[in-house]
């Protein structure tokens, strides 16, 4: 065998060799864990694996594109302390030593990093879950990926909630207008919530908001159909619209406690109405608990309005 030339021999692809090497070389991903900076950042990209056996031994494997070092630190013979229980040995000992060996070993070498290959493509996503970034993603991070392996699918980790800033819960058309805000929340399994609150991780909200409507105005109200009033088919909305000022009224229905997106029902009613007739809607192949909103506008601008939740059958 002539020793002179060098055999090689892929054990995985070039592209899954890339992955890993960026993987190794975060240096950020350490932060939580080691703080910054600490002593396996170098001077130049570099791979670094850390372990320890939960006894005498703890040892550190890490790479550069031209140098490689394993350090190990223990005892074959475990060690015992007043307690009689093996003596821990600390993971950052080996990582210290890799650190100065390596940068020793690369000294006189220029601090490259790995050429990507082709094949891999760099995309911005969600944090943490890889997916692709939405409107409510509150960290997009670069991430790298081989080719046909991209996310193709939108965050479903964080979801904006509208709720009652001063209870934490989730509004309803009742919620007070200066107390309604909207807030990102990670939304997790219910397994996952005793987690997330030890974590110290705000999860979305569940619960609604239990203010109750107030005392009806006079000159602006629903009068029927009444407060969850189990209702089907062509609906009559009677009330009143009307007071000093009056210039137009209008009904408007949305789906949910807080619907997010409003339906107006007919047009702009220039006639005020005293316990009488606004209009009708016909809730054919709607179902679920919707809410119907009376707005009156006045000739100062002032917006008066009155909501009835009612719940649809088929």
């Amino acid at each position: 065998m002539d020793w002179s030339q060098t055999e090689s021999q892929s054990v995985v692809s070039a592209q899954l060799a890339y992955l890993m090497n960026h993987a190794l070389s975060d240096s950020p991903a350490r932060w939580p864990t080691w703080g910054n900076p600490n002593v396996t950042g170098i001077d130049r990209p570099a791979a670094v694996k850390p372990g320890w056996t939960g006894g005498p031994d703890a040892w550190t494997v890490g790479y550069t594109p031209s140098r490689v070092v394993a350090v190990w630190t223990g005892s074959s013979v475990a060690s015992t302390g007043e307690s009689g229980e093996a003596s821990a040995l600390s993971v950052r000992l080996p990582a210290a030593l890799w650190a100065a060996l390596i940068q020793t070993a690369s000294a006189s070498l220029p601090a490259d990093t790995w050429t990507q290959p082709v094949g891999i493509t760099m995309l911005e996503v969600c944090d943490p879950s890889g997916l692709l970034p939405t409107m409510d993603c509150p960290d997009i991070v670069n991430e790298v990926f081989m080719n046909s392996f991209e996310p193709t699918q939108a965050d479903n980790l964080f979801h904006s909630f509208t709720i009652n800033r001063e209870t934490g819960l989730l509004a309803t058309v009742y919620t007070p207008p200066d107390l309604v805000e909207e807030q990102v929340f990670m939304s997790v399994p219910e397994q996952a919530r005793k987690w997330a609150a030890e974590a110290g991780i705000p999860v979305e909200p569940v619960t609604y908001d239990a203010i109750q409507p107030g005392s009806p105005n006079p000159e602006v109200n629903i009068a029927s159909p009444v407060l969850f009033a189990d209702v089907s088919g062509k609906l009559k909305i009677t009330g009143t619209a009307a007071g000093n000022g009056f210039q137009y009224y209008r009904i408007q229905v949305g789906e949910g406690l807080y619907p997010h997106q409003w339906r107006q029902i007919g047009g702009n009613y220039s006639t005020p109405v005293i316990n009488g007739s606004l209009a009708e809607w016909d809730t054919s192949g709607l179902s679920g608990l919707y809410a119907i909103q009376l707005q009156v506008v006045y000739a100062d601008q002032r917006v008066e309005t009155a909501v009835v939740l009612v719940m649809i059958g088929e």
